[in-house]
């Protein structure tokens, strides 16, 4: 009997689907969706009982698995996410090149066209995870809510409880806003980087979320101790990924 999970080099003929089942719960992360497309024979759609664990095995696996698909929420019945490729690591899923020329000592790049950051210290790739930018369109404050593209200096790193004084809307003017773990400020009126969920979806409302540990490790070793540059590309243009 062949076991439901998508470990590492394990039996992945058990999850094979039919090209157009991929568009089945797509829209709950287009990111994993699109992946399954380019890789067919790994696509998985979501099947009642279904978590992280049970499909990948280890807290490694389950890690990468995550990084790999673009989210770090609970596992929606009905979406496609993609297994991992045999002998994976961190390095080998990364996005983003090990070495660049990078502007600063202390660098990021995200690159919403990756749904991913990069984390270089002297020009080497020290680690990489996903993100989510601002959205085309946000309802509730009736605009476009794309993260504005270029190249920021960090102003402000928040403890883990800092909440957003912007939205939601309703409860913002009550000291009710979001929470933004962690809290990175990059512009004046706001935009920033922060933990918060992910789904291989833009949809903020220009802040950059990325997964807890990330931000907490990048708030807490390097921008609350020394200057942090970010850059942020143009959606779909990918200068720093391959």
């Amino acid at each position: 009997m062949v076991t439901r999970r998508l470990v590492i080099g394990g039996a992945l003929s058990a999850f094979l689907i039919p090209p157009e089942a991929h568009a089945v719960g797509s829209d709950y992360n287009p990111y994993a969706a699109g992946l399954a497309l380019r890789y067919p024979t790994r696509g998985y759609r979501v099947r009642s009982g279904d978590t992280w664990q049970s499909l990948y095995g280890s807290d490694v696996a389950v890690q990468l698995a995550k990084m790999y698909n673009r989210q770090n929420v609970a596992l929606e019945v009905g979406q496609t996410i993609v297994a991992l490729p045999e002998r994976a690591t961190w390095q080998l899923l990364s996005p983003f090149p090990s070495h660049i020329q990078a502007p600063h000592p202390q660098f990021v790049v995200v690159s919403p066209a990756a749904y991913a950051f990069a984390f270089y210290s002297s020009g080497q790739l020290v680690w990489w995870g996903p993100a989510i930018c601002g959205g085309d369109w946000c309802a509730d404050v009736g605009r476009a809510c794309r993260t504005p593209v270029g190249d920021y200096l960090v102003s402000e790193a928040a403890g883990p409880d800092r909440r957003s004084t912007s939205f939601p809307v309703i409860h913002a003017a009550e000291g009710r806003g979001a929470i933004m773990p962690y809290y990175m400020r990059l512009t004046a009126d706001g935009v920033g980087l922060h933990a918060r969920y992910v789904r291989g979806r833009h949809e903020s409302h220009g802040c950059i979320g990325i997964f807890y540990n990330d931000a907490e490790w990048l708030n807490r070793t390097y921008a609350a101790q020394v200057p942090v540059h970010v850059r942020v590309e143009r959606y779909g243009e990918t200068i720093y990924t391959i």
